[in-house]
């Protein structure tokens, strides 16, 4: 058959389908009118449901069922009202952040979607009573402005509050407080969608969901998904009705994975001439489709348990069409799976609740294209050798540790359970029956449990957390770097001397803390959730946690009963008694470690090795590269936090038996390298000196214990999350494993000119066996220095605490610095006088290749950063003086284009909302925008940029400005993009002006002619977008633009 078209289109259009993101347009959305109508029905109808769930699984399209149900309630707007929330983008620390941040989405959206002016309380009335000011304020003032008509709350990924809820960072009367509202406000619904938590959520607040109408989102019916695959190109090319259907089946109608194959489908028919699609051409296009789902086709392994998994594996290798259950357990055992039938009903049961599978007794799964990747990347034998040897089966010794703990920790709860006289009756009686259940559990744990085959001395599982550890033994070691022996260690001086250390026997994790382990630490309320926690390509089960930070770190080690490694145990662990270079030997191999290599993002990777992974690794991964003690992935895969302090000095005078690092400091120090380093940063004696409040994606960690465990004591340490057992800057005290003298501080005030008072500590060493907690020192008060500014002509384009929206979801109240307009290569000068500690290059961080300068004032230290640079020119512990040129900007980390970012962190200050120490730093800055004179390399002079403070005179007029109709200017990209300028002209309000281009802040200006740049990839296609003004007085206009091909120079002159 010819398949040839007579004919090829002139010009390309955008491909139609859409794999991944929100359903936004509406042409594109297809079917689940039955959810619409019941939704309407329900809302408006007579018998009233004011709570609606939405629930499904993941990339069931739950978001663009909002975002349409928005739509089609909009067509009837004399009755209500329509708000998505999306909580992604909240701050949900606190009921203060939350209903500020849900007052200001509700504004925004009456203001964009109704042309509807509201006002909301300020700021400080949330945080003095948050629940009063959204209830007794802000509601008024909501009902007055839409009238007689219902306000519909839709809340998108609901989880986000339980999450918030559960680790600590919000009150678990959110749930009853929305209850409450939906109760006493009579025109006020909402609905809440919701993924794989929704029994959770009934059985936790049930008062709220127990009540609600229930609708699943899933796969689609058979004409909407038929619609969907043909009507989107109907125009340019047909299907075989056998083609449709053979689409289908592979991706049983699932939105997302159809959309995904069309989009495939699409691409390949701008490649080649047909007009026809038959089934050929639908399996000419799985790879594709697989490429690209590969990262959700992931996430459902990832999500997988240690028994599903397994199951998932045996039964896509039994091919396509359901099976029996009992089939699929000979199946399993015959392969050696050893897993009880029960497990296997478990398993099958929490697969079908993810749709995953169909039918538990009969499973089959419920997509064919996840079967076929699964068949593919995930065979059974390979998944045997993957998971087998997660666990080593512990010794005896180990168990009768595993038993003696058990019995302390099961003791400990039960005396404060039922008091030491309740006990003292039960007697021998209640050791007995603790140490049977111990040693039953034990047992039980480590039933299916293989050894890693690498060589150790010997191995226990911990109970706390079921972690294998393995045993370094008491002696000494060559501990830092000796350049004859290491030519590289002679860029790192604070390597040296190398020097002997000797240290007792302990334990240490075999393997990085991972993802479910650290899951476990915040839903107890013990950790602060991961900073990546929701990025898929960190949060595998059994992958190492990464994106927390110091506190957060130790406080995991304590809560399993053990700490974080010293440096020195860190250390030993990694390179042996030998002092090897490396873990393997004295001699890089990129086949042993998880560095960056060919699969690297960064431009310094090493394109000699390919070890599989551009990101982590499992934790159990690269076994080849252990220790001599049988500890894995020392050298790469994460960075370790370790407990010391750091001081660049400090192997000069290091005390050779068992060294616990300085007795203070201001930073802490990650070991070995990760996925992002090169070879340099991967040996065993590299040092990385960082901020305690480091949260990036190459950091994670393990723990150690002592070799005697110390007994649990009666009184627990409890943390918040995110609470600090030590912190980095102001010592306290707490219970450790082993007795240790601690750490005091004695706090003394010395009068301010101004007559206030700047608080000063002085550490001390008491060798005292029961630490006293002292009180938290008043954050000092810095009023005697200004900063000059760091660039000349400065126009800040972002303030301290701007976006909060979007930096909700790194748990901060807003952004927390400055950035100022910077074109790539602008001079970048010192901001006060000072020392630089420390400069990091751009190796993934947020801050790209950035600087750090160590301050001090009247005593007290205080540091500046400047981020997002493209060059340094200066070095660690060079002396710098105010005004002298030490950089040029730049675009590195993650800047969205050329930018200067500058933030200001004093030690013992604390902004609500923001890690510890970080300030704004516009008053400190001199009032006005000086130039400052350079002290080392001369400059151009400038005209300093005048100072834009929201006190400058008031234009009382309403704001308003003229949105572009036309493109001003453009100019062609090597990249094919196409740089757009647009022209606004605002009238009235208070300057200076605020201009935001579709979320992202364009600039702040004096000027009412102001000009908008951004990058477009299309070709003759519509452009709209959104622009929003806000003026200083606190009016705010926003609209949405519309500029045609015909408005468009590049289209005539194509």
């Amino acid at each position: 058959m010819n398949n040839q078209s007579p004919k090829r289109p002139a010009r390309r259009r955008p491909n139609p389908y859409i794999a991944g993101a929100p359903i936004q347009d509406e042409a594109m959305f297809f079917g689940r009118n039955d959810i619409f109508e019941t939704i309407r029905a329900r809302l408006i109808g007579q018998h009233q449901d004011n709570i609606v769930v939405i629930f499904g699984q993941r990339r069931t399209g739950k978001t663009s069922v909002l975002y349409q149900m928005g739509r089609r309630l909009n067509a009837d707007r004399e009755r209500y009202v329509a708000v998505l929330v999306d909580l992604q983008g909240l701050k949900v620390d606190g009921m203060d952040n939350l209903l500020w941040g849900l007052a200001r989405t509700i504004q925004r959206a009456l203001r964009r979607d109704y042309q509807l002016r509201l006002s909301i309380p300020n700021r400080a009335a949330f945080q003095d009573d948050a629940r009063g000011a959204f209830r007794d304020t802000f509601l008024p003032s909501l009902c007055e402005a839409i009238g007689e008509r219902r306000l519909l709350l839709m809340f998108d990924e609901t989880v986000r509050l339980e999450e918030a809820v559960s680790a600590g960072r919000l009150e678990r009367g959110i749930f009853d407080y929305l209850r409450s509202l939906m109760q006493h406000e009579r025109d006020l619904s909402f609905i809440f969608s919701l993924g794989s938590k929704l029994e959770h959520m009934q059985q936790e607040y049930a008062l709220l969901f127990n009540v609600a109408l229930n609708l699943t989102v899933s796969f689609l019916d058979e004409d909407s998904a038929h619609a969907l695959v043909t009507e989107p190109v109907a125009d340019l090319y047909t299907f075989d009705d056998s083609a449709v259907e053979h689409l289908l089946t592979l991706t049983s109608r699932h939105p997302y994975f159809t959309q995904l194959l069309c989009h495939a489908l699409f691409t390949h028919w701008e490649q080649e001439d047909w007009s026809r699609v038959t089934s050929n051409e639908v399996d000419a296009v799985l790879d594709e489709a697989g490429s690209l789902a590969v990262a959700n086709l992931q996430y459902v392994w990832n999500e997988a348990s240690r028994a599903e998994k397994f199951v998932l594996a045996a039964l896509a290798g039994m091919g396509p069409g359901e099976v029996d259950a009992a089939a699929l357990g000979r199946r399993l055992r015959r392969a050696g799976v050893r897993l009880g039938r029960a497990e296997v009903a478990h398993a099958l049961n929490s697969l079908a609740r993810r749709e995953v599978i169909i039918s538990p007794a009969h499973p089959r799964f419920s997509v064919e294209l996840i079967r076929r990747w699964l068949t593919r990347e995930k065979p059974l034998a390979w998944v045997q050798e993957e998971l087998r040897d997660l666990m080593p089966e512990p010794t005896y010794r180990g168990m009768a540790d595993y038993a003696a703990q058990m019995v302390r920790r099961l003791w400990g709860k039960a005396e404060r359970a039922l008091g030491r006289t309740g006990l003292r009756v039960l007697g021998g009686a209640s050791l007995t029956a603790l140490a049977a259940l111990a040693i039953w559990g034990i047992m039980a744990w480590v039933r299916f449990l293989k050894p890693i085959n690498v060589p150790v001395i010997d191995t226990k599982l911990r109970f706390a957390d079921g972690m294998p550890m393995v045993l370094v033994p008491e002696g000494s070691f060559l501990m830092g770097s000796d350049p004859e022996r290491d030519p590289i260690s002679q860029d790192w001086d604070h390597e040296r001397p190398q020097h002997e250390v000797a240290l007792s026997g302990f334990w240490i994790d075999q393997i990085e803390v991972t993802n479910e382990q650290y899951e476990e630490c915040v839903q107890a309320g013990e950790c602060a959730p991961s900073s990546f926690a929701h990025y898929l390509e960190f949060n595998g089960a059994d992958y190492p946690v990464v994106g927390v930070d110091w506190e957060n770190a130790r406080a995991y080690c304590l809560w399993v009963g053990g700490d974080l490694p010293t440096e020195a145990q860190w250390e030993k662990t990694a390179r042996g008694a030998d002092g090897r270079i490396y873990p393997w030997g004295n001699k890089f191999d990129g086949a042993k470690v998880n560095s960056c290599d060919v699969n690297c993002p960064f431009t310094y990777r090493n394109q000699s090795y390919d070890d599989a992974y551009g990101r982590t690794a499992p934790a159990d991964s690269f076994r080849e590269g252990a220790s001599p003690y049988g500890a894995l992935n020392m050298s790469g895969n994460v960075q370790e936090w370790v407990l010391d302090w750091y001081s660049r000095d400090y192997y000069q005078e290091s005390i050779g038996l068992d060294p616990t690092g300085p007795v203070s400091g201001t930073l802490r120090l990650l070991r070995g390298g990760s996925w992002g380093h090169s070879q340099s940063n991967n040996r065993s004696a590299h040092r990385g000196p960082v901020d305690p409040d480091t949260r990036d994606n190459f950091a994670g960690f393990r723990c150690a214990m002592s070799i005697t465990p110390a007994p649990i004591p009666v009184a627990e340490v409890t943390l918040t999350a995110g609470a600090s057992i030590i912190s980095p800057t102001t010592p306290t005290a707490t219970t450790t494993p082993t007795p240790s003298p601690t750490l005091s501080a004695s706090f003394t005030e010395t009068p301010t000119p101004s007559g206030g008072a700047i608080a000063s500590s002085t550490p001390t060493l008491t060798p005292t066996p029961t630490p006293t907690p002292l009180p938290t020192p008043t954050p000092p008060l810095f009023g005697q220095f200004q900063l000059l500014w760091p660039i000349d002509g400065p126009r800040i384009t972002q303030y301290f605490g701007d976006n909060p929206q979007l930096h909700a979801q790194f748990d901060q109240a807003g952004y927390q610095g400055l950035d100022f307009m910077a074109p790539v290569g602008s001079n970048v000068y010192a901001a006060y006088g000072g020392v630089v500690y420390d400069i990091r290059p751009d190796d993934g961080n947020p801050y790209g290749l950035h600087v750090r300068i160590k301050h001090v004032v009247n005593g007290r230290e205080f540091q500046t950063i400047y981020a997002h640079l493209s060059q340094v020119l200066v070095t660690v512990d060079q002396q710098v003086e105010a005004g002298e040129l030490i950089a040029s900007s730049g675009a590195t980390g993650y800047a969205t284009g050329p930018v200067l970012s500058l933030a200001l962190k004093i030690d013992g200050a604390q902004t609500p909302g923001y890690p510890e120490g970080y300030v704004d730093p516009l008053p400190y800055l001199q009032k006005e925008a000086e130039t400052p004179t350079p002290t080392a390399t001369p400059r151009p002079t400038s005209t300093p940029a005048p100072t834009l403070t929201p006190t400058q005179p008031a234009v009382s007029d309403e704001l308003d400005f003229e949105a572009p109709e036309w493109v001003h200017s453009w100019e062609p990209q090597e990249d094919g993009q196409k740089k757009v300028t647009l022209m606004i002209q605002i009238t009235g309000g208070t300057a200076p002006f605020t201009v935001t281009h579709e979320h992202n802040v364009a600039g702040l200006t004096s000027e009412r002619d102001f000009s908008i740049e951004f990058m477009w990839a299309g070709e003759c296609n519509p452009i709209l977008y959104n622009i929003t003004v806000e003026s200083a007085d606190g009016q705010s206009v926003s609209k949405d633009y519309w500029i045609g091909p015909e408005r468009q120079p590049w289209c005539d002159e194509s």
